[in-house]
């Protein structure tokens, strides 16, 4: 009976409980991981702009330089857009769960998947146009560098 009694103590709280629990915490930690990329990219995009030396546009290193910043800018417009994609996905979840919403909740609940897959793509787009600028940079300040000693003819 002891042993009952401690199932039924434990049973008290759902396991819907605990499930919408982990579901909270992982949304929590996704907005954070967000937040820190989108603060990095941002503040990669403001050190690019001020330590980038700029120059004619042609087929030279600063061309590049300028081209990894304007990648890694649209990876931080693609992090705002996936901010803004979450929180309506939020809200449609919200709107979903209320007590008033039982007759639309199937809209709802394609609403929130719609605005889910959005985040996602956008999170994706971000990840890739981020690698992509940084090699961009790495790549222009190699060919800087081996330009300057003769290695790599410069037009």
């Amino acid at each position: 009976m002891g042993s009952r009694r401690g199932d039924e103590s434990a049973s008290a709280e759902s396991p819907f409980d605990k499930g919408e629990q982990l579901a909270f915490k992982e949304y929590d930690e996704r907005v954070k991981l967000d937040d820190y990329m989108l603060g990095v990219t941002v503040a990669l995009c403001a050190f690019l702009a001020k330590t980038n030396p700029y120059g004619p546009l042609g087929a030279n290193p600063k061309t590049v330089l300028l081209v990894s910043l304007s990648v890694i800018a649209l990876a931080a417009v693609c992090g705002f857009s996936r901010r803004r994609n979450m929180i309506r996905f939020l809200g449609a979840i919200s709107q979903e769960m209320a007590p008033d919403a039982k007759q639309a909740s199937s809209s709802y609940e394609a609403e929130s998947q719609r605005y889910l897959r959005k985040a996602e793509c956008k999170e994706r787009q971000r990840n890739v146009l981020l690698a992509l600028g940084l090699f961009l940079y790495v790549g222009a300040r190699v060919w800087e560098s081996y330009a300057h000693q003769g290695w790599i003819p410069v037009p």
